[in-house]
């Protein structure tokens, strides 16, 4: 099963080339609102671990490292569908508690997050 993510903020990945010269090392600018799907297909590569194909806004793909994939997601630079739901809900949540206790600035705090992560939202499903 293959997975989407959409990326948060923009950041720039080094393309790992496994020749022995390394001539085809890329780095590549991944940008905010790119779509990248984590297909199923995978491998393994000595000293090095697991890969996995992506494809990114449907035009190019490549190899990536499962902890480079990790760490993206750990520091907020991509996030899944899953948890853009997640935020949703819980965001919602706090602005509905906002407007118990009558505290404009977490409302509008909360209010504006929510608005970006719908934009997010809207083009994961247009995919």
């Amino acid at each position: 099963m293959s997975q989407n993510f959409i990326v948060m903020k923009p950041f720039a990945h080094q393309i790992d080339c496994f020749c022995p010269d390394s001539i085809h090392a890329e780095l590549l600018t991944i940008n905010k609102q790119d779509i990248i799907k984590m297909t199923n297909e995978c491998k393994f590569v000595d000293n090095n671990g697991w890969y996995s194909l992506i494809i990114i806004n449907d035009e190019s793909s490549f190899y990536i490292a499962n902890e480079d994939l990790d760490m993206y997601v750990k520091q907020e630079k991509i996030i899944s569908v899953l948890d853009i739901e997640l935020k949703i809900n819980y965001l919602k949540f706090s602005i509905n508690q906002s407007l118990d206790k009558h505290d404009k600035v977490s409302f509008l705090k909360f209010t504006k997050e929510l608005n970006d992560l719908r934009v997010f939202n809207t083009i994961l499903n247009t995919m």
